[in-house]
């Protein structure tokens, strides 16, 4: 029997998304008011999008043609 993953998540809490850049709380409030990172408040919560999390890293290799 094949165990199910979890679906991926769409969204990351601040520290989440921090952590999982490797960067500071700081920097990822300076990312969303920069507009470089989206996110959304839901209640008193910031979330920050997954897919604009990716999209920071595709755009910061070397060779992209966002580069």
């Amino acid at each position: 029997m094949r165990e199910k993953l979890p679906p991926p998540k769409l969204a990351f809490g601040i520290n989440e998304a921090a952590h999982s850049l490797s960067v500071g709380r700081t920097k990822i409030y300076c990312l969303i008011n920069e507009g470089v990172l989206r996110s959304i408040k839901i209640g008193g919560r910031r979330l920050v999008c997954a897919e604009s999390l990716h999209q920071l890293l595709k755009a910061k290799q070397p060779g992209c043609a966002n580069d």
